[in-house]
């Protein structure tokens, strides 16, 4: 799975199929070919397969695919994904492949309300609410990239709604899922104040654990 001339992450795995999704991106990127691309490794006779690029058009030949994640919707399992490919609604886009065992189809882009002239990426599709977390620099948030959600799947999707605070902050707020099967708690990954990095630096993220604390009062996010 690891290469030392790649940067190896985004890990997403079908228990149905013992599949990994993950992504390799070129360690020495010069802007010709693909700069980051999704891979699948299939776990066979107690060992996991060469990794091999996924089947269809998930990888363009000079654009980014990465950010997998899968999903189940109407008994089918679709792999999700960030890409800048062309035909989507500009910057990085969220899009979908159903995934089956005999053909892959055809990516397919989520379009409004969820893609915008902006950026979204790090989808995380969660069976048990039925929803999409993304992030996104464009919906209306409090600054860099905000976590959204939205509840639906494959093709009917509802507006958005920001997670607010503590989940989204000023800075960059990405990589959001939930804990299985508690939909109570899970993790995100933000540069926000409070952060291990170098003093007057926002460059790096850290992980976080957020989770939600019913007292007399209210349910409160923390």
């Amino acid at each position: 799975l690891n290469d030392t001339r790649m940067h190896s992450g985004n890990i997403a795995y079908d228990d149905s199929t013992k599949t990994i999704y993950f992504t390799l991106c070129d360690a020495n990127y010069n802007g010709e070919g693909n700069m980051c691309g999704i891979y699948m490794t299939e776990y066979r006779d107690k060992k996991w397969t060469t990794p091999s690029k996924i089947a269809s058009d998930v990888n363009i030949e000079g654009y980014t695919s990465t950010h997998p994640t899968i999903g189940h919707t109407d008994g089918k399992t679709l792999l999700y994904f960030s890409s800048d490919r062309p035909g989507g609604s500009g910057g990085m886009d969220i899009w979908y492949v159903v995934l089956d065992s005999n053909n892959i189809g055809k990516s397919v882009n989520l379009g409004g309300p969820i893609n915008t002239p902006g950026n979204e990426i790090t989808p995380y599709y969660s069976d048990q609410t039925k929803s999409i977390f993304f992030a996104s620099d464009w919906h209306y948030g409090y600054g860099g990239y905000d976590i959204f959600e939205s509840a639906g799947g494959r093709d009917q999707w509802k507006m958005p709604i920001n997670l607010g605070e503590p989940i989204n902050t000023s800075a960059n707020d990405l990589y959001f899922s939930l804990s299985y099967p508690d939909t109570t708690t899970g993790f995100l990954t933000s540069n926000r104040e409070g952060s291990f990095f170098t003093p007057g630096n926002t460059c790096c993220n850290d992980i976080y654990k957020w989770n939600i604390v019913i007292d007399s009062t209210c349910p409160c996010l923390k």
